[in-house]
């Protein structure tokens, strides 16, 4: 999975994560271990999606603090 930071607006860093999607029961679950990230869905898809948006919450609150 690839994302990107945005910076300052001008600059941007990529990021590589090793990601993975398991199934447990009736769910999927995408998991980074790197990051200690997860996220869940009905579907692979949704797990992915989730994971997603869950990535650049975290990425955002991270610059944040940084910033701060």
């Amino acid at each position: 999975m690839k994302n990107f930071i945005k910076t300052d607006g001008a600059k941007t860093v990529g990021v590589n994560l090793a990601v993975y999607i398991i199934k447990q029961g009736d769910y999927y679950v995408s998991f980074c271990p790197a990051l200690n990230l997860s996220s869940f869905g009905d579907t692979e898809t949704t797990a992915k999606e989730g994971f997603e948006e869950a990535l650049n919450i975290f990425f955002k609150e991270t610059q944040k603090r940084a910033l701060a």
